[in-house]
C-alpha cells in the first residue's frame, strides 16, 4: 500500500490524486474547470482583525475527478475544507505559508485496498462503506472495517453462536469466532484479532488514527487475498506443477 497516497491534506496547485477508480481501478485525475473555492462571510468579515493571520480563513471547495480510462470515465464527487502549511518556496528562497486542500468527502469513495470479487455482496458493501468514512471519519471507518471482519467469518461458515451450559443458544463474541477459524485455518489469528482490537478502540474512544486505520485496511487485505482468493494454495500449486514438469511450461518442447 502507497500510505503517501492516501494521505488527508494535498496542495492547492497541483491538487490531482491518482486515486484508483471504484469502477476499473484505473488512475483518476481532476477535471480543473471544477475546482472551486469559497471562503465564509465569517471569515471575511474577519480580515479587518488589525492582527489577522491567513491560517484564520475558513474555506470550502468542491471539485470532480474523473477516471483516465476511456472507456469507463467514471465522475468521483469531492468536497472538503481549506487549510494552510509551512512550506519552503523555492521562487523567493524563504518559508512560507501556502494553501492545502484537505477532502472530507469523496463519492463514490475510492478503493484504498482492492476489492476481492469472490466476497459476498454483504462485506462488500461494508468494506466499501468504510472507504468513504475513511475521509470523514475514521472512528466511524474503523467500525465498519470491524463489521466486514464479522462478516468476512459468516462467508467462511463460523457460526455466530453456540449452546452455553445452561443449554440456552447465545452468540458468539467476535474473539471467540476468531478462535473457532484459527482451529479450522490455522495462520489468520494475530491479523483478524489486530483488526477486532482496532474496531473495538474506534468504538470506545470515537478515535484512531490514519496510520492504524490504513494498516488495518491492510491486514484485512491480506487475510482475503490468503481465506478468499486462496493465494498461497494458487502460487504451491503452480510450484508442485513446475516441479512436475521439471521447470517447462505448457508451450515449451519435450
Amino acid at each position: 500500500m502507497n500510505e503517501e497516497l492516501w494521505r488527508k491534506e494535498f496542495s492547492f496547485d497541483d491538487f490531482s490524486p491518482p486515486f484508483p477508480c471504484p469502477r476499473c481501478s484505473s488512475k483518476l485525475r481532476l477535471r480543473k474547470d471544477t475546482l472551486k473555492v469559497l471562503e465564509t462571510g465569517y471569515s471575511k468579515a474577519a480580515r479587518a482583525t488589525p492582527d489577522w493571520e491567513p491560517d484564520w480563513s475558513t474555506q470550502r471547495f468542491v471539485c470532480f475527478l474523473e477516471c483516465g480510462n476511456n472507456s469507463c470515465t467514471e465522475i468521483i464527487a469531492v468536497s472538503g475544507e481549506t487549510g494552510t502549511q509551512e512550506k519552503f518556496i523555492k521562487e523567493v528562497n524563504t518559508w512560507g505559508m501556502v494553501s492545502t486542500l484537505l477532502p472530507k468527502s469523496l463519492f463514490p469513495a475510492p478503493p484504498i485496498i482492492a476489492v476481492s470479487k469472490k466476497l459476498s455482496d454483504v462485506t462488500s458493501t461494508h468494506l466499501w462503506a468504510s472507504f468513504g468514512l475513511f475521509w470523514s471519519d475514521e472512528a466511524s471507518a474503523a467500525n465498519r472495517l470491524r463489521v466486514a471482519v464479522e462478516s468476512l467469518l459468516d462467508d467462511l461458515n463460523i457460526p455466530k453462536t453456540t449452546i452455553n451450559t445452561k443449554k440456552k443458544r447465545v452468540p458468539l463474541s467476535l474473539a471467540s469466532r476468531i478462535d473457532k477459524l484459527e482451529a479450522k485455518k490455522k495462520g489468520h489469528k494475530d491479523a483478524l484479532d489486530a483488526l477486532r482490537w482496532i474496531g473495538n478502540h474506534a468504538s470506545h474512544s470515537g478515535m484512531t488514527s490514519t496510520e492504524v486505520l490504513l494498516a488495518g485496511f491492510e491486514l484485512f487485505e491480506g487475510v482475503v487475498a490468503e481465506l478468499i482468493d486462496k493465494k498461497s494454495a494458487a502460487k504451491a500449486a503452480m510450484a508442485k506443477l513446475l516441479i512436475k514438469s521439471k521447470g517447462k511450461t505448457k508451450s515449451s518442447s519435450t
